[in-house]
């Protein structure tokens, strides 16, 4: 192992490679079956390939706990206990009316920490979607729900 090797297993990438993120990424829910040709997942990676790179480490830091990328890649992204863990988003419906974390509906985007997941809305436009990340960026949240 060289110095720059060393180096980047300790302080890790410097920028997020967001196709290793999308191209690393497993769907779930309504989302499965056309994985990133559906048109919620075509939005949410435009979303995030149009922010800085300060916003993206905050966005992975809400969506996993750590703004570091993985050393390694996404391929190789790990959960809070060090297993393998590949990054998840699961389709929740869109609704405007329910808030519980019980619910499988609401306006908001959900992040379990624990697990690389995201519970991401079936928004109807990508500007519902962009409103909802720039929500998360501003309150600078790291909340989880507990499943």
């Amino acid at each position: 192992m060289d110095h720059a090797e060393l180096s980047l297993l300790i302080n890790g990438r410097k920028s997020i490679d967001v196709n290793d993120w999308a191209a690393s990424t497993q769907y779930m829910g309504a989302y499965r079956r056309k994985g990133q040709s559906h048109k919620v997942i075509k939005w949410f990676w435009n979303v995030v390939e149009s922010l800085s790179p300060m916003e993206q480490r905050r966005l992975l830091q809400f969506a996993t706990g750590s703004s570091q990328p993985p050393a390694l890649g996404f391929g190789l992204l790990t959960s809070n206990d060090g297993s393998p863990r590949r990054f998840t988003i699961e389709s929740i419906a869109y609704s405007t009316t329910h808030y519980g974390a019980s619910d499988r509906s609401g306006p908001f985007i959900r992040a379990h920490t624990c697990f690389n997941k995201l519970d991401l809305p079936e928004y109807l436009d990508e500007g519902q979607l962009r409103a909802a990340v720039a929500t998360i960026l501003a309150l600078d949240s790291t909340g989880f729900t507990m499943d």
